[in-house]
């Protein structure tokens, strides 16, 4: 059985990816990435550190984070320029 995550939990596992793809300031990237995933404002994540990710939540984590390891700007991933 997979442990349920927390915000926190997510985002140290994307840092954690993000850096390990050779990403500055990866924990930053990392905030963002959930902030769009999660239609949170960037200063929300560490808010809710203790909210736990929905399984619907946590696939859109990963799609969002497929998108930026392939270097897609988050404003196209977002939609707007």
């Amino acid at each position: 059985m997979i442990p349920p995550h927390t915000i926190g939990s997510t985002l140290g596992d994307v840092a954690a990816t993000l850096a390990a793809a050779g990403f500055d300031a990866a924990r930053r990237h990392a905030r963002r990435v959930l902030a769009v995933a999660l239609g949170l404002a960037p200063e929300q994540v560490f808010a809710q550190l203790d909210r736990m990710i929905t399984e619907n939540e946590g696939e859109r984590i990963a799609a969002v984070l497929r998108r930026v390891l392939a270097r897609e700007p988050l404003s196209r991933i977002l939609g707007v320029r």
